[in-house]
């Protein structure tokens, strides 16, 4: 059983495109979706599965990552810095982003809860997840 993206709407995999274009026609949306989300990578081996996720510009210390009823969440938040009244900065472009970036996974019966893993360099989080030691086990069933 594999580590799945957890969604807590109906799945649209198949309009996702369509909705990326129709955001891309409004003024200001392309930016929202983009800047908004958390690009990540998921694989796994035999004795792991892996995720990584792009963060950058986060802090370690913007990062939270919590496991809550069999679901594993990643959320980062970056406040905007607030500026003095008397700086009187006028800006021609603003496209950095401030705010909540959140990402969640079903976690599979197989993952040792124990044996989580977390690593935060160079903008990405690396989230390494131990699978249980699988005994392969000889049971001889009785016919009666």
């Amino acid at each position: 059983m594999a580590i799945r993206l957890y969604r807590n709407y109906p799945n649209f995999d198949e309009f996702d495109s369509v909705f990326e274009d129709l955001s891309k026609m409004f003024n200001g949306m392309d930016k929202i979706t983009k800047n908004s989300y958390m690009n990540i990578d998921l694989y796994e081996n035999e004795k792991e599965a892996v995720i990584e996720a792009e963060l950058p510009g986060f802090q370690r210390d913007e990062i939270n990552i919590n496991i809550e009823n069999n679901i594993l969440n990643i959320t980062a938040q970056k406040k905007e810095e607030k500026e003095e009244k008397n700086d009187s900065k006028k800006y021609y472009i603003k496209e950095r982003y401030f705010g909540k970036v959140a990402r969640a996974f079903e976690m599979p019966e197989n993952i040792d809860l124990e044996k989580i893993n977390a690593k935060f360099e160079n903008g990405i989080l690396k989230i390494t997840l131990a699978k249980k030691d699988e005994e392969t086990k000889n049971i001889k069933i009785d016919i009666q």
